[in-house]
Order: structure tokens, then sequence, then C-alpha cells
């Protein structure tokens, strides 16, 4: 589409009615979103990204285990509020 033709568009889309402009908005964006939603490109990607979790390895075989994250965590928090109280 030419700038042209789209300078056009939006001249007449300005000369309507509020109502109509907000249900050509509406139409719009419901479309924008569909298209988006469906595009094959962004699905590729996102499941090329998703198959990236958990691929790192940090060498530590129980680096995934919740308890040692917790024990960590509260380690952490702990040194914090060391310094904060200082």
């Amino acid at each position: 589409m030419s700038t042209d033709s789209l300078e056009e568009i939006i001249k007449q889309a300005e000369a309507l009615a509020p109502d109509e402009q907000l249900r050509l908005i509406a139409h719009l964006a419901e479309k924008a979103r569909q298209s988006y939603a469906s595009s094959k490109p962004r699905a590729e990607k996102v499941g090329a990204f998703r198959q990236r979790f958990g691929s790192w390895d940090s060498g530590d075989a129980r680096s995934a285990d919740n308890e040692k994250i917790d024990e960590a965590l509260a380690r952490e928090y702990g040194s914090a509020r060391e310094v904060t109280e200082e």
C-alpha cells in the first residue's frame, strides 16, 4: 500500500463519527491480534526460545534442587540484612 493510499484511508477514518471510529479501531485491533497470534515465524521463535529453557549446565547436579535453592536464598537475604543493619 502506498503512503498516499494510507493517508486517504486515515482522512476517511477521521471523517467518521466517533462511535464509528471506535468500531473501526476495535475491528482493526482484533484483526491485528489474530494475525499476530497466528504468525508462524513468531510461533517458531517462541518454540525455539522455549527449547533453550533448562539447557544451561551449571556443573552442579543439585542446581535445580529446591531445598538447595531455598538455602542459597536464605543465605543471601541474611547477608543483605546484616549489611543494612550495620
